[in-house]
């Protein structure tokens, strides 16, 4: 009688151990809705410092400065800045999305998905180009790497999300 108790209580302990596990990893849906507010969140703030995007994005050789650009050159160049309180929103936005594109590469390291791993830690990094150059009060920085992290979520839900008419399905 003493062993069948014994087992019960291992298999009852398992049981919660296991539903702890699983309890502390969230949903990737919900992920996704966090990353797809706080994005937005984030291009509110850079579009408030001034900087146009297509400022942001960088010219190619031979191409003409963006208005921004023009207006500044002959003023000395001086960066564009923004609102202290915008910018640290922008900030808090960016250093946010760090930490929901490191939840997205563990997600796809379960299912040993490199090219989504990949595009995850390139939005990283992007992430932290942002946070760097809004900490600069660098607006056009900022924007360029927001372009950046949009161009990886662009490439990942290409090939990995496919839309079901009632919502996405995931294609690990």
């Amino acid at each position: 009688m003493s062993r069948r108790i014994a087992v019960v209580v291992i298999l009852i302990a398992a049981l919660l151990a296991a539903t702890t596990i699983f309890a502390q990893q969230r949903a990737y849906n919900l992920i996704m809705k966090d990353i797809g507010t706080t994005f937005a969140s984030l291009k509110k703030n850079l579009d408030a410092s001034g900087v146009a995007a297509a400022a942001a994005a960088p010219a190619g050789r031979g191409a003409a400065p963006a208005p921004a650009e023009e207006a500044n050159a002959g003023r000395g160049g001086a960066a564009p800045k923004w609102d202290d309180s915008v910018r640290d929103a922008a900030v808090q936005d960016a250093t946010k999305l760090q930490g929901l594109f490191k939840e997205t590469e563990a997600f796809w390291a379960k299912f040993d998905t490199h090219d989504a791993m990949n595009a995850a830690h390139s939005a990283q990094d992007g992430a932290d180009q942002v946070v760097a150059a809004a900490k600069a009060n660098d607006p056009r920085k900022a924007q360029a790497a927001y372009a950046a992290i949009q161009k990886n979520c662009g490439t990942c839900h290409f090939s990995h999300r496919e839309e079901t008419g009632k919502g996405f399905l995931i294609r690990p």
